[in-house]
């Protein structure tokens, strides 16, 4: 067995014993044990290897053995070059039957040994000032002045309107399944098919529980927008975000979205997380992108690794031919012979 640290601890199950350290170290909102308990129902199939320096952790990783493949579930996080070189040479070593290792959405840019790149999202995130004054100083001058007129402008048609946050046990079902609704109403509104199904709403009405702030916007008692949330030390993460069709003339959804973001700015959270997909209130909102990047890490150049390599190359040279200006130079010359010869006949 590879050992460059002092212990090396395996186990298997969700190391629920640790769990404080993997919120205190990552602050994912993906890598927490109630997460992969709830979400991805791998209690009793996970296993974990933790590696200590003395007596102090210095990284856990959580890893599940599906066939010849191993799915890591360190996610959303970033963990340095030397231990995921560590973690997966002894992955290679302890399961002769391993052939690939699969590693989602780091933060960082790895290079290891037999690798391919299978994927590049973003992450829309910003850094937190110190003071809601700051941040609406940092905004356009058209999006500071379009925040300040729909307020006023809600407030005026709606003075007894309120804007509440919950966390944790203090969330109420009947609650985040409102904004899921309203949520899965905009995106039909928009001709899209909703992202969240049952299962999915009751998942995240669970993991509310554990980490989750709402923040949502009422009157009479009656939810016109919200945001589900979820809190791990100071990162935030904006996991669904709606309001009500009929209140669309009044920015509610834009105005909620203000009202939380001050509210963590007033708790001294650092960074908010817009998360993936692409968004205009996140650019008015400050969000910048930030790559993430999936791999799989192979035992060896196989048959299979070949393979893949070859598929995901093309696949990324179709993108790169797909999105380029003499994509479109090249089809309007097509264009224009064609017209030519047209005339000829």
């Amino acid at each position: 067995m590879i050992n460059q640290y002092s212990n090396i601890v395996w186990g298997t199950g969700l190391p629920y014993n640790y769990n404080f350290f993997l919120k205190e170290k990552y602050h994912s909102m993906t890598f927490t044990c109630e997460y992969l308990d709830i979400f991805k129902n791998i209690r009793s199939s996970a296993e974990y290897m933790i590696l200590y320096e003395e007596e102090n952790i210095v990284d856990l990783f959580i890893f599940e053995v599906n066939g010849n493949k191993c799915i890591c579930y360190n996610d959303l996080i970033c963990i340095g070059q030397n231990q995921w070189k560590f973690f997966c040479d002894n992955i290679f070593l302890k399961y002769n039957k391993i052939k690939e290792i699969i590693l989602s959405r780091l933060y960082n840019q790895i290079q290891m040994k037999n690798q391919i790149v299978m994927g590049l999202t973003n992450d829309s995130l910003f850094d937190l000032p110190q003071c809601v004054d700051d941040y609406l100083m940092m905004m356009g001058a058209q999006t500071r002045r379009h925040i300040k007129n729909y307020r006023v402008r809600l407030n005026k048609n709606f003075p007894n309107y309120l804007f509440e946050c919950r966390s944790g046990e203090d969330i109420e079902k009947d609650i985040v399944e409102r904004i899921i609704d309203l949520n899965s109403q905009r995106m039909i509104a928009k001709g899209n098919i909703p992202g969240i199904d049952e299962e999915y709403k009751n998942n995240i009405c669970q993991y509310a529980k554990s980490y989750g702030c709402v923040a949502f916007i009422s009157i009479n008692d009656q939810i016109i927008a919200g945001t589900i949330c979820y809190i791990l030390c100071d990162d935030v993460y904006l996991h669904v975000i709606a309001h009500d069709n009929s209140y669309s003339k009044f920015n509610v959804g834009q105005i909620c979205l203000f009202e939380l973001i001050s509210y963590c700015i007033n708790n001294n959270k650092k960074t908010f997380h817009f998360l993936w997909g692409v968004s205009d209130y996140k650019k008015r909102f400050l969000g910048k992108p930030y790559t993430l990047t999936s791999y799989k890490i192979y035992r060896s150049k196989s048959l299979v690794y070949l393979k893949d390599y070859g598929l995901y190359y093309s696949k990324r040279l179709l993108t790169r031919i797909k999105s380029s200006h003499y994509l479109d130079f090249i089809k309007e010359r097509i264009k224009e012979v064609r017209r030519k010869r047209s005339k000829l006949f």
